[in-house]
């Protein structure tokens, strides 16, 4: 018990000193930050616990027409990102591709066609990547992919994805999971679903494509998935108005710290890894997201004989943060009865954000006091 004490407080402690590492390095600029998300915080708490000081946290924002004429309505939306679409995309069925994000995983290749990116820490501070998307039909190479973990897939499978990967934990990669739809290329006959890059090595050289996913996913039912918010009114924006947010950064630990940077004239937060521009190697883009979505879970770690395996509650519930247009507001995370992720405001409220694409952050409770804001 000690022992789990220390390495809870080891952990707790590293990602306060990578944080204020980064933040010593940017305070240069004159931005200012502070704690996004208190430490030591009751994460089922009432709502009425959860306001502090004058900061207002409701849904209520500015709101205003990108154009003074009233845009015209599209045929088609994309279910993922409630942006117009040339085609009808309510029977594609979105993918959940597990990327690697080591070192030695970069670059990734295809990750910027992500309508929504899932990033989750999991064994030796190192994070996952879950690219959700339904515009995989012309991917020419997506990957590499890794193992991936039953928190993923929970989570994947609350947006009607079907999981893509290689085995579901570094450890013990045989795991099957018949309750959700997956194409593992460890534990199914799915081999032509997937190949290997020769130019790179092992684990790192598995690959897929668009036109090999969408022959494998005939064999699914045909939805165009869900999300757990609404959408604002078509050609409009809204900023949140609980406080100014210019960046973000999250220390998932001292090998991951993820940023984010208000780019005002495309409205959008541009992703950086551990200081650096974080690009697509198909085009060499940088990603670039309309929403981050931040939800804290508490997390476990188990010594087992095989191998530590790391463990991240989502399921229970919690609090978390929503970031658009340079402004945030606090936001409440639970599970449905039929396992649907279920996002609101601090009042209980459907929450609802711009129209785009989405970061989500799942961020481990003892991290999370870390996690920083720019105005």
């Amino acid at each position: 018990m000690k022992s789990a004490h220390r390495s809870v407080a080891y952990r707790c402690m590293t990602v306060i000193l990578i944080a204020l590492l980064v933040v010593a390095s940017i305070s240069a600029t004159g931005c200012s930050f502070y704690s996004l998300i208190p430490s030591g915080v009751n994460q089922n708490q009432d709502n009425s616990n959860q306001q502090t000081g004058s900061v207002n946290t409701s849904q209520n924002a500015t709101a205003g027409n990108t154009s003074t004429n009233k845009p015209v309505m599209p045929t088609y939306y994309n279910p993922l990102t409630g942006l117009a679409s040339d085609i009808d995309l309510s029977a594609t069925r979105p993918v959940a591709i597990c990327i690697g994000n080591t070192e030695d995983a970069l670059p990734q290749f295809g990750i910027g066609a992500a309508e929504i990116l899932i990033e989750a820490p999991i064994e030796n501070g190192i994070t996952r990547l879950v690219m959700i998307t339904n515009s995989y039909a012309g991917i020419p190479q997506i990957g590499s992919v890794r193992a991936t973990r039953p928190y993923l897939l929970s989570v994947a499978d609350s947006f009607g994805a079907v999981s893509v990967y290689s085995g579901t934990n570094d450890v013990n990669a045989s795991v099957v999971y018949p309750e959700y739809d997956t194409l593992d290329y460890l534990t199914q006959s799915v081999s032509t679903v997937f190949y290997r890059n020769s130019s790179l090595f092992a684990p790192h050289n598995l690959f897929t494509s668009g036109t090999r996913l969408t022959g494998a996913l005939e064999n699914f039912e045909k939805n165009g998935g869900t999300v757990p918010y609404e959408y604002v009114s078509y050609g409009k924006t809204v900023t949140p108005n609980g406080g100014k947010a210019g960046g973000v950064v999250i220390p998932f630990s001292s090998r991951q710290v993820s940023q984010f940077v208000y780019d005002e004239e495309n409205h959008v937060y541009l992703r950086m890894q551990n200081s650096v521009a974080h690009t697509d190697g198909q085009d060499g883009k940088q990603l670039a997201f309309t929403n981050l979505i931040l939800l804290t879970c508490e997390s476990s770690i188990y010594n087992k004989v095989t191998g530590v395996e790391f463990d991240l509650n989502v399921t229970g519930g919690g609090r978390g943060y929503y970031v658009s247009e340079g402004g945030y507001i606090e936001i409440l995370w639970s599970r449905g009865q039929d396992g649907q992720l279920i996002l609101t405001d601090a009042a209980g409220d459907p929450l609802s954000v711009n129209r785009g694409k989405t970061y989500i952050g799942l961020v481990d409770v003892v991290a999370s006091g870390s996690v920083l804001i720019v105005e």
